[in-house]
């Protein structure tokens, strides 16, 4: 799991290994489709709303694909910082 995020959204950004060139990737939210970025796109900052419930948890899937066909996935975890409340 990644840190506790303050916002409402994550900032993800994607870099490419050497060599390898993307196509595009699919983005996923608690496992269902969020987003989908092509072309040049790929990778600029994409920014994904999270819940906007104290403590939740969201999950990410990015599975990119290359120009060689090759299909890459990464998963990330997020989880939403409880604040106290003010007495």
């Amino acid at each position: 799991m990644k840190e506790c995020i303050a916002r409402t959204t994550v900032t993800l950004r994607l870099r490419r290994p050497k060599g390898v060139r993307f196509d595009r990737a699919n983005i996923y939210r608690n496992g269902k489709f969020y987003k989908r970025v092509r072309g040049a796109k790929v990778t600029k900052p994409i920014t994904v709303r999270a819940p906007k419930a104290r403590g939740a948890k969201v999950s990410i899937r990015i599975v990119i694909y290359t120009t060689g066909k090759r299909k890459i996935t990464i998963r990330r975890s997020y989880k939403a910082c409880a604040f106290k409340a003010k007495a």
